[in-house]
């Protein structure tokens, strides 16, 4: 028998899934914390460039505020500027028409030089001509040089008109404008104009083409700028800054890109993270929750397989623990019911099924304790695997019973019973004690006395109890068996509906003494049952116990019989001695003798006229406790008398401690006590035991007037027999007793 598969598995899917929801969203988290950071760090950095800009070109501001007040500006000034801010590398005075007048580069030549001539200077000269404020020109590069210069311009005027203006060309020191930290931490950092969107500085590390500066930002780019900002109008505050994600059209690279606008100024200042950058950071971290997540995973395996195994040794435990028996480890009753079609496929065509049961077991646990009754067991098992060959089974069906199935073979070999009978009569040793156990069995053939189990254990079953009746070590199955058996469980079933039915009834058998005259009837119960053919007592008797319900059948018999006699002496106006015989059902029930009580007063009926009749077998089982409740039974003033005496139960000790008013003779000593003399001897001394305790005897089963005269010689007090009348109904005896009433008279 397999386990099942443990469904435990089942509910791995929706651990793995919530720990995958986990770790993916504990990966988000780092990636948005991480982005967040870098976003953070790079919006820093943009406002850090954006101060550090606007500072510098503010500084060139004041200046250019300064020369401009001054009245008289001469080239020595300029000059003396030059050398004291190593970030201005030149200066021009350009006349309103463009021409230049003269520049820090040309000494006192005359330059033919018209800055209306040149797109990169043409826009802010204009500019600077309508402004009062200073203007910053498009940025240019020295190539020979690998420099970089900001032309600021602005405009001098007398009398409200332009008189010249001045422009300084500022070097783009990049070490000195921005922190160290921030080109390391930054990949671009890119400045451009806000009404035209050229570069106004572009820094980045390695070299980057010439055209940065002379065209302006990508249209793609532009578009994403304005298209943002449109979005947030704070961005064109002062130290607003906001971020987004975007290819950079000069390398065709994703970079994280953070501006932030300087009015003053109208310049967009943007820093660029490279995108790859971050992914690259974020990769350690994603292994990390990806080991993690593998480690608990497979810490979810681990854990879910270790249930899965110890679920699958629990449950085959238990399959074990329910399909064998807990002492002796064999397969059960549960094991056969199950496999039993695969046992008989692993046997030959023909086997035998031999029920086995252990004679009184129950009596070996009650005596000698569960700890003997457990080795015993164990003791007969080891015993019957000893003798069982390769091809057979041993079953332990229940605390007493045993299944063998045997190839057909080797069971019906005498040799092989012969061998099993003596190997279980052997004495069972446990300690210093020996015990004898005897065993009973069933034996049935399959196929040839069915095929279905149910069939073979009920007629293995039917086998056992008639060996069991017959004293017999084994009992072969046969019809007839089965027909007894029927017969018995139909008996069995009828007797709870033939006592509502009224089917059972009293007949009285008289009792006579010495003189003739009557002493006494024992009432004896009948069954009135055609279909059953009106079964005897020795029948219904046996089943009745079985079934427990004598202390029902008993009630009725002795209130029927109180009944009956109380009438009968009222008519004959004679006392009459009543007998019932009583079970040891009825004397072991706990409201026996409170029912006894009950009965008497309802009948009226003298309890010195009733001897209840007990049978020796009753002293067998607990002697001192069956002795309590007769002397109890004694004080309702009942006499008591010990039927079938003689049978060889009872002791001489034991019938001294014994409240017993009368003895009664077995049959079995009547029959045959007119041809043999030890039978003759055996009555003497029984009625000279009786006599010595004061008791009074009755023989039963006179059939002939010789064992009547035998019996009356050795000194019986009373008889009853055929020979004297059979048992009759109530009035029948009524009349009998008026009969021998007027004969005696």
């Amino acid at each position: 028998m397999h386990a099942p598969l443990n469904k435990s598995w089942f509910y791995l899917i929706p651990v793995v899934i919530s720990i995958l929801v986990i770790v993916v969203c504990s990966a988000v988290v780092s990636w948005q914390r991480l982005n967040s950071q870098i976003v953070s760090s790079n919006q820093d950095h943009c406002q850090l460039v954006a101060k550090s800009v606007s500072a510098y070109l503010n500084q060139l501001k004041i200046i250019l505020n300064i020369l401009v007040k001054q009245k008289q500006v001469t080239r020595e000034f300029f000059y003396d500027l030059i050398d004291e801010k190593d970030s201005v590398t030149g200066f021009a005075v350009i006349q309103p028409d463009g021409w230049i007048a003269y520049t820090s580069s040309s000494g006192d030549r005359k330059l033919h030089i018209n800055v209306l001539d040149s797109e990169f200077s043409r826009d802010s000269f204009l500019e600077a001509l309508s402004s009062k404020d200073i203007v910053i020109g498009r940025t240019y590069r020295f190539k020979d040089k690998n420099l970089t210069g900001i032309p600021i311009r602005k405009a001098v005027y007398d009398g409200g008109m332009v008189k010249y203006v001045i422009s300084v060309g500022a070097y783009v020191h990049y070490e000195s404008w921005f922190n160290e930290g921030i080109l390391n931490q930054v990949d671009i950092i890119e400045i451009f104009r806000e009404k035209d969107f050229y570069r106004q500085i572009y820094l980045r590390t390695g070299a980057f083409p010439d055209r940065v500066y002379s065209t302006p930002l990508p249209k793609s780019e532009q578009d994403q700028l304005l298209t943002r900002v449109s979005a947030n109008r704070k961005v064109l505050k002062a130290e607003q800054v906001f971020s987004f994600v975007d290819t950079h059209a000069l390398d065709q690279q994703r970079y994280l890109k953070s501006f932030s606008y300087i009015p003053e100024l109208k310049l967009w200042v943007g820093t660029y993270f490279l995108y790859d950058h971050l992914i690259n950071q974020y990769i350690p971290i994603l292994m990390t929750h990806i080991a993690v997540c593998i480690l608990v995973l497979a810490g979810c395996f681990y854990a879910f397989w270790r249930i899965q195994n110890i679920h699958i040794q629990t449950q085959a435990q238990l399959i074990y623990q329910a399909n064998h028996h807990p002492i002796t480890h064999l397969p059960n009753r549960q094991y056969l019911y199950c496999e039993f079609d695969e046992l008989v496929t692993g046997l030959e065509r023909a086997f035998c099924f031999i029920l086995l049961n252990i004679n009184k077991y129950k009596n070996i646990n009650d005596s000698h304790g569960e700890v003997v009754a457990d080795h015993v067991l164990l003791e007969l098992a080891n015993r019957l695997q000893s003798v069982i060959p390769a091809k057979g089974h041993l079953i332990h069906l229940n605390a007493d019973e045993f299944l063998l199935l045997l190839p057909k073979k080797i069971c019906k070999k005498s040799k092989f019973l012969a061998r099993l009978q003596n190997l279980l009569t052997m004495p069972y040793s446990y300690g210093m004690a020996k015990l004898n156990v005897s065993c009973r069995l069933g034996v049935v053939d399959y196929p040839h006395h069915g095929t279905e189990l149910s069939e073979l254990m009920l007629g293995a079953h039917i086998a056992m109890e008639s060996a069991l009746k017959e004293a017999r070590f084994y009992n072969e199955f046969n019809p007839a068996l089965s027909q007894a058996y029927k017969r018995q469980m139909l008996i069995e079933q009828s007797i709870a509906p033939a006592v509502e039915a009224n089917e059972f009834y009293l007949v009285y058998q008289p009792q006579i003494l010495r003189n003739g005259q009557i002493w006494g009837v024992e009432a004896l119960l009948r069954w009135r049952n055609e279909t059953l053919s009106n079964p005897g007592p020795d029948v219904f008797i046996p089943a009745a116990e079985t079934l427990g319900q004598m202390p029902l059948l008993g009630a009725f018999v002795l209130e029927k019989a109180l009944i009956d006699i109380k009438q009968l002496m009222s008519d004959i106006k004679l006392p009459v001695h009543l007998s019932v015989n009583i079970s040891v059902s009825q004397l072991n029930h706990p409201e026996f003798i409170y029912e006894l009580k009950k009965i008497l007063l309802f009948t009226q009926f003298d309890p010195t006229y009733l001897t209840l009749e007990i049978t020796e077998s009753m002293l067998i089982t607990e002697p001192e406790q069956t002795i309590k409740r007769l002397n109890i039974l004694k004080t309702t003033g009942v006499l008591i008398s010990m039927d079938d005496f003689g049978t060889g139960y009872s002791s001489l000790n034991m019938l001294a401690k014994l409240p017993i008013d009368e003895l009664k003779i077995d049959k079995s000593f009547v029959d045959d006590v007119d041809d043999l003399l030890s039978h003759q001897k055996m009555i003497k001394n029984i009625i000279a035991i009786a006599k010595s305790y004061h008791m009074f005897v009755v023989a039963e089963g006179i059939e002939h007037i010789s064992q009547y005269n035998i019996l009356n010689q050795l000194g019986c007090d009373s008889y009853q027999g055929y020979y004297f009348a059979k048992p009759m109904s109530i009035d029948e005896c009524i009349e009998y007793c008026r009969r021998k009433d007027d004969q005696s008279g």
